[in-house]
C-alpha cells in the first residue's frame, strides 16, 4: 500500500461545486428514522447498514439498464412481488466496528448530487457515531454514490481523521484520466466528483493493489469491470464472515432475474457482465451471506438460483 499526497492543480475547487443530477423521486423517511440504520452481527464485529437513500430506475428507456426491452422489464417487475419498490434502487454504506477501529465501507453520496441521496452521514449520526470517529474508509470504487460522501456541504473533508483506501487501478482511471482520454464523455460528472473526492482526502488517501488492505478482518476481493478497480470485500470475525459484493448488481429485481443485463455506467460492460455471472454463481453455490450496496436495505441476505436466473432471500433482522 502507498499513501498518495495530492497536488493542488486542475482538480482544485471541484469539491466546492457539486454537480446536481435531477431524477424522478418519491418519498422516504431519512434523518434520525429507524428506516435509515440496521445493525448486523458478524462474529464479534458489529456491522451497521446505513441508508444513503434511493434512486428510481423506472424503465430501460431511461438508458440506465441495457440488454432488456420494455416488455421484459415490465414483466419482471410485475412478477417480482416487490410492488413499487421494484422500480427503486437502494444505495447503502456500511459501518464496521472491529477491535479499536470504526471502518466505513463506502461513504455514500454528497447531498448536492441527487435529491434522494446523501443520507449516509445522517444515518451514521442516528446510529450514535460522529464523522470524526471514523478511522478508515474503504472505497469500493469511485463512482459518486460511493465516494462523493467524503465531501461535506462546504467542500471540506467530512471524515477528517480517516484514512481513505482506494484500489490503485481505480485511482489511476478516474484521477489521472479524463472523460475524453478514457472515451467516456458521458461520465464527465463522475470524473469531476472522483477527482474532488481524491483531492479532499489529501495525504490521507492510501492506494492498495492486492487483497491485503492493512485492516484487521477485512480483505479486498477484485470485482473488476464495473470500474477498473472495483472491489468487494470480505469481513471476517470469529469464524464468521460476510461478503460485501459492492456493485455486481444495481437493480436487483432485473439483474438477478436477467444477469446479462448491464448498466450504462459500467466502464467495461462485457467484463462487468462476466464478473456478475461468476460472482452470482459463487454466492449461490456456497450459500454465502452477502451485503450489497444496491440490494434492498439493509442489503443483507443470500442469493438462490431460480430458473435461469437468481432470486434475493433477505435476511431476517436481528435486534440487539
Amino acid at each position: 500500500m502507498k499513501r498518495r499526497t495530492l497536488m493542488k492543480g486542475a482538480a482544485s475547487g471541484l469539491a466546492l461545486s457539486i454537480p446536481q443530477v435531477k431524477i424522478a423521486q418519491g418519498t422516504m423517511a431519512f434523518a434520525g428514522s429507524i428506516e435509515n440504520i440496521q445493525r448486523l452481527r458478524v462474529g464479534s464485529a458489529t456491522v451497521t447498514a446505513l441508508s444513503d437513500g434511493y434512486v428510481d430506475i423506472i424503465t430501460p428507456q431511461a438508458q440506465v439498464l441495457q440488454g432488456i426491452d420494455a416488455e421484459a422489464y415490465e414483466q419482471t417487475i410485475a412478477t417480482s412481488g416487490r410492488g413499487a419498490g421494484a422500480r427503486q434502487t437502494d444505495v447503502n454504506a456500511y459501518l464496521v466496528e472491529m477491535i479499536d477501529r470504526k471502518i466505513l465501507i463506502d461513504a455514500g453520496t454528497n447531498k448536492g448530487f441527487i435529491p434522494t441521496l446523501g443520507r449516509t452521514q445522517d444515518a451514521l449520526v442516528a446510529a450514535g457515531h460522529r464523522p470524526e470517529d471514523i478511522t478508515d474508509i474503504v472505497i469500493t470504487h469511485m463512482h459518486p454514490d460511493h465516494s462523493a460522501g467524503l465531501i461535506s456541504e462546504d467542500g471540506s473533508a467530512l471524515y477528517p481523521g480517516a484514512r481513505v483506501l482506494v484500489h490503485e487501478l481505480e485511482y489511476d482511471y478516474w484521477v489521472n484520466g479524463d472523460p475524453v482520454s478514457r472515451g467516456r464523455p458521458d461520465m464527465e460528472v463522475q470524473f469531476q466528483l472522483a477527482k474532488a473526492a481524491a483531492e479532499v482526502s489529501g495525504d490521507r488517501l492510501v492506494l492498495f493493489s492486492g487483497e491485503d488492505i492493512g485492516l484487521p478482518g477485512i480483505t479486498a476481493v477484485p470485482l473488476f469491470g464495473h470500474t477498473p478497480g472495483h472491489v468487494g470485500c470480505v469481513i471476517e470475525s470469529d469464524g464468521d464472515h460476510v461478503f460485501v459484493v459492492s456493485d455486481i448488481v444495481h437493480q436487483s429485481v432485473i439483474q438477478l432475474k436477467h444477469p446479462e443485463v448491464s448498466v450504462a455506467f459500467d466502464v467495461d460492460q462485457n467484463e462487468a457482465r462476466k464478473t456478475r455471472i461468476k460472482t452470482l454463481d459463487r454466492i449461490a453455490t456456497d450459500g454465502e451471506r452477502i451485503i450489497g450496496m444496491h440490494m434492498p436495505f439493509p442489503g443483507a441476505g443470500r442469493i438462490e438460483r431460480a430458473g435461469e436466473g437468481y432470486r434475493w432471500i433477505a435476511e431476517e433482522r436481528e435486534y440487539f
